[in-house]
C-alpha cells in the first residue's frame, strides 16, 4: 500500500482531513508530497477505525514514512581528487 492508496480509502480528501485533525490545505500538501507526517498518524488510526477502515495501523504508516524518507534521501556524493 502506497501513501496514494491511502489518501484515496477515505470518500473525501476533506474527510481525511477533518480525522487528521488538520486544514484542507495541509491535507492536500500531503497528499502532494505523498507522506504523512507522525503527528497526524493516531488520529487517522482512530478515524479510520471508525470509517471501518482496514490495514490502517502505526506499523504500516511508519514503514511507509520510512520507505519514502529513505527514496527521497540523495545519495551521498563524492569528490573525486
Amino acid at each position: 500500500m502506497s501513501h496514494a492508496r491511502i489518501f484515496d480509502l477515505w470518500p473525501s480528501l476533506r474527510a481525511f482531513s477533518d480525522d487528521a485533525g488538520t486544514s484542507y490545505g495541509t491535507a492536500k500538501a500531503m497528499k502532494r508530497r505523498g507522506q504523512i507526517p507522525p503527528q497526524y498518524w493516531q488520529r487517522l488510526i482512530d478515524g479510520a477505525a471508525a470509517r471501518d477502515i482496514a490495514d490502517i495501523t502505526y506499523e504500516r504508516l511508519a514503514a511507509l514514512y520510512t520507505d519514502n524518507r529513505v527514496t527521497r534521501t540523495p545519495a551521498p556524493t563524492s569528490e573525486v581528487a
